[in-house]
């Protein structure tokens, strides 16, 4: 759940956040890998295989840390 996610985030210490609040973090995640999977789920990305969705995930977190600590 989304609570356990938080939880997890908020033990990762401020300075592992680079001063990003943890529920923005973990509402960032959340939303990120549920978008992904409803895309995969509903077949929108069919372009990529099975196989791609590890590194799919990995570079849209990569994505989207560069983007560095949220505005608030």
């Amino acid at each position: 759940s989304f609570a356990v996610l938080l939880e997890a985030v908020e033990a990762m210490g401020p300075d592992s956040l680079g001063g990003a609040d943890p529920l923005h973090v973990a509402l960032r995640a959340w939303a990120t890998v549920h978008g992904l999977a409803t895309l995969w789920h509903d077949g929108l990305i069919s372009v990529f295989t099975d196989e791609d969705l590890p590194a799919l995930a990995a570079a849209i977190f990569e994505v989207g840390t560069a983007a560095g600590p949220d505005p608030a």
